[in-house]
């Protein structure tokens, strides 16, 4: 009995994700030889993937006739926390298909997911009074955060949404 999975029958093997994607490659594994197998293990690679990466396959083991092509699915999520998957990281995975009958035959195929890029920048005002009292001077504050994964400068610009009324003053 011997396995296969063939690097072309794999319906993709790169993804680009964001922090907390998760991303589903369809792969075909081939029993070449010319016995049935009914415990075809599937390793889809959680224990050598990124730590904190999610990685697991819709099924543990396959049974195939030979010749016969069996489909399952690997799921990667990639971790939120940027210091487990930062920006344009490629974590590589290897996915195993095992013969139950003779562990010394197997297939293995790699999958990739590059984290994507994002340079988000929020912000939020803090409004503790809504309103002035004439002849009064409001300050209001606002929090800026970087909430994507790429580090970066920006500029930002404060300027009144409407426009400048007699007396006042933004």
């Amino acid at each position: 009995m011997t396995t296969a999975m063939d690097g072309k029958a794999i319906s993709r093997i790169w993804f680009i994700a964001d922090n907390g994607e998760t991303v589903t490659f369809t792969m075909f594994a081939t029993n070449t030889g010319d016995v049935r197998e009914d415990a075809i293990l599937v390793r889809s690679g959680e224990q050598l993937a990124p730590q904190g990466w999610t990685v697991a396959a819709s099924k543990d083991t396959l049974a195939l006739d030979p010749k016969e092509t069996g489909v399952f699915t690997v799921a990667v999520t990639v971790p939120m926390d940027t210091s487990l998957a930062p920006a344009n990281f490629l974590a590589h995975i290897g996915v195993t298909v095992q013969s139950g009958a003779d562990p010394t035959v197997f297939s293995a195929k790699e999958i990739m997911v590059q984290v994507k890029s994002n340079f988000v920048i929020q912000m939020h005002p803090d409004f503790e009074r809504q309103y002035a009292n004439p002849g009064e001077t409001v300050v209001y504050r606002v929090s800026v955060s970087n909430i994507g994964n790429l580090a970066g400068q920006a500029q930002i610009n404060v300027e009144a949404q409407q426009p400048s009324q007699l007396g006042w003053v933004a």
